[in-house]
């Protein structure tokens, strides 16, 4: 009797428990619900932007950006094809996208065909040092050894700025061995980060990759930089593009994009947070391996010189094209044509 008596009572309780809960959270669901409905009402519409993983779009797809949009009143995605540029114009075209990113060189390759779907609208960057041909050192060491030896693979991305890196380089260079009929080296991959895990597998000897996949790749000792855009100028020129007719129809979409975009830049450039996670990646970049063996270089040229620390105001620069020369500390320090890090060998 005493069990019954207990079973019945423990019965009783749960029931006021759960229809207090009830009255409790009915309230709290209703106004969620409310809140869905009326910001519903309020959004303007969805705005897909197709990108990849290159670092050089974290801006436009930022939780800062997406932040500005949603109180603009539109809903910001960024859809990440993983660099099939060919299919993010076809999706421009066919209006599945409202915006998508590129390069220069890569919108004129796969949009020639679909009439220019897009209006660029802005320039996002030029990559300077942001891509770069890295390999294996015990099998690519140099540019030479791309002339010299020919049983090698090269992954990249086929129909983007990997493409065309590697084209002006062997145009710039001579490498017959990339310039003639024979395709064998040409290991293609979906994306940057497709091409760093067909080098890290050793599928291949060397690959060209993009930030962040370049720092990724060049953590591992073994293996080294051939060429990277510092060296180059104007080579790779990021751009945002626009579907023609959605342009047309929604300017203020448009406009308000582009606004938000520059004030999230703004915000990156001038939040005291942003800018610390800015230089904890500037920390980084200078301590890798290639950073240090650049600057112990020049400093080695400046003693060399008798100039070091004689207070001439000069530093020992690299150019784009790897001379070394003296220039003047005001304007190597602010330098984005010659290679990064320069500025921090100081005489």
């Amino acid at each position: 009797m005493r069990t019954h008596t207990k079973t019945a009572l423990g019965i009783v309780i749960l029931g006021i428990v759960a229809i207090s809960a009830y009255n409790f959270l009915i309230p709290l669901f209703e106004a969620s619900q409310q809140k869905q409905t009326s910001d519903a009402k309020a959004t303007k519409g969805k705005i897909t932007i197709g990108v990849d993983n290159w670092i050089g779009y974290f801006p436009l797809c930022s939780p800062e950006m997406r932040k500005r949009m949603r109180r603009s009143g539109y809903n910001l995605q960024c859809q990440d094809d993983n660099a099939d540029y060919a299919k993010r114009m076809q999706q421009l075209r066919e209006e599945e996208l409202e915006f998508a990113v590129a390069t220069v060189d890569s919108y004129i390759l796969n949009a020639s065909s679909l009439n220019y779907p897009g209006t660029i609208i802005a320039v996002i960057d030029e990559s300077k040092g942001g891509d770069a041909i890295v390999a294996w050192k015990d099998k690519l060491n140099s540019l030479d050894a791309l002339k010299t030896k020919s049983d090698y693979k090269i992954a990249f991305t086929p129909s983007s700025p990997s493409e065309h890196l590697i084209k002006s380089m062997a145009v710039h260079f001579d490498v017959p061995n990339l310039l003639g009929t024979e395709k064998q080296w040409r290991l293609e991959t979906d994306g940057s980060e497709g091409a760093l895990k067909k080098l890290l597998a050793k599928n291949a000897e060397a690959a060209v990759l993009w930030e962040p996949d370049v720092s990724r790749a060049l953590q591992n000792k073994d293996i080294v930089k051939l060429l990277g855009t510092e060296d180059t100028n104007k080579l790779i020129v990021n751009i945002l593009l626009v579907n023609r007719k959605f342009s047309q129809r929604e300017p203020e979409a448009v406009s308000v994009l582009l606004n938000q975009y520059f004030r999230t830049l703004k915000y990156y450039r001038d939040n005291p947070e942003a800018r610390k996670r800015k230089n904890e990646y500037q920390k980084k970049f200078n301590a890798r391996r290639d950073q240090i063996r650049n600057r112990t270089e020049l400093n080695r040229e400046n003693r060399e010189r008798g100039t070091y620390g004689n207070g001439d105001r000069l530093d020992v620069s690299h150019t784009s094209s790897g001379e070394i020369i003296l220039k003047p500390q005001s304007k190597n320090r602010g330098d984005k044509n010659d290679r990064p890090g320069d500025r921090r060998a100081r005489g």
